[in-house]
């Protein structure tokens, strides 16, 4: 089970204080790089937020500072819940490697012995690289070899900036043509393609809480409902609606509300947090957090058509995060 760590105040001011001193700006590729992490996971870090233990110990390392004045006493091992891993995140690797086939982990015996050995090294060497020993692979798809991994959410950051530097490659030892954090299209939802987001968990209105589309959104707008157990024994819904109300511009809402009979009010301090690519807050999105029998809301304005943006949910030290392309 991987950990979890988060920064303290009176680390996360150590660690302004150096950096200053460096004359470095919080988005330097300079730190991205000495920490062998993205620009968005230090952002996370300095915003207290917890982050994998690999990672916060590069960070810290980097700045010359011993990394166990730095962490938040509260900081421990996340939970497991039913569904997905907390703050995990998923990508697609391509790599110029011919497979033919499109296969998941469960048909292995039709893997040839070479294309299996070629993917478990490389998924090995990927955890050697990040730390992170939960990193998996989930298929492999035909043509050149395309792998879908998962992993955490650090570790996928962390990943695709390797790629973006031209570094991957070479700590690899294979040929890599791209990386790409898989993210949920939603632009596919205006268009009735629900395809994708069924997969991954996005269900109807109807489906998750037994009531119609129509009562929870307006003209041109979708709405889908995704239920997640944000710690042990706690589920709680998120619902999503986007809304194409110009040509260029759309409005994405988030919301979370109690999940079923057993959680009948969300859990006293459920935090809601929206970021851009880089791993900034939105501008304008003031983070949430619950209090008993509350709901969380969040509205999104002018994103436009191509913008990716992130989801967290924090509950003390557990975390759901979800990307999103629009």
């Amino acid at each position: 089970m991987a950990v979890s760590l988060k920064a303290s105040p009176t680390g996360l001011e150590k660690i302004d204080r150096i950096r200053r001193r460096l004359g470095l700006d919080v988005k330097s590729k300079e730190i991205a790089t000495g920490a062998r992490t993205s620009t968005a996971t230090f952002l996370r870090f300095r915003q207290g937020i917890p982050i994998n233990q690999s990672a916060f110990i590069s960070i810290c390392d980097f700045f010359e500072v011993d990394w166990q004045e730095i962490i938040d006493g509260t900081s421990e091992t996340p939970r497991q819940t039913g569904g997905l891993k907390l703050g995990t995140s998923k990508g697609s690797l391509k790599l110029k490697i011919e497979s033919g086939v499109f296969l998941s982990p469960d048909q292995l015996e039709q893997l040839s012995y070479e294309l299996f050995r070629d993917v478990e090294t490389i998924i090995d060497k990927l955890r050697e690289i990040s730390g992170d020993s939960s990193l998996k692979w989930n298929s492999v798809s035909k043509g050149c070899l395309f792998i879908e991994i998962e992993g955490l959410l650090e570790t996928i950051e962390m990943i695709e900036y390797l790629s973006s530097q031209g570094d991957l490659e070479n700590l690899l030892g294979f040929p890599v043509l791209s990386f790409q954090p898989t993210s949920v299209n939603l632009a596919a939802w205006l268009q009735s393609n629900f395809d994708k987001a069924l997969q991954v968990g996005w269900q109807s209105i109807e489906d998750v809480l037994g009531t119609t589309q129509a009562q929870f959104a307006g003209a041109n707008t979708t709405k889908r409902a995704k239920v997640i157990d944000i710690a042990e024994d706690v589920a709680i819904t998120l619902l999503l609606s986007i809304n194409n109300y110009s040509e260029k511009f759309f409005i994405v809402t988030l919301e979370v509300i109690p999940y079923g009979e057993v959680n009948p009010s969300l859990p006293i301090g459920l935090k809601l947090q929206a970021f851009t690519q880089d791993g900034e807050l939105l501008e304008g999105v003031p983070e949430s957090s619950a209090e008993e029998n509350e709901y969380l809301y969040k509205e999104i304005v002018e994103l436009e058509q191509g913008e990716q943006f992130r989801v967290i949910l924090t509950l003390e030290e557990d975390i759901y995060s979800e990307e999103f392309t629009i």
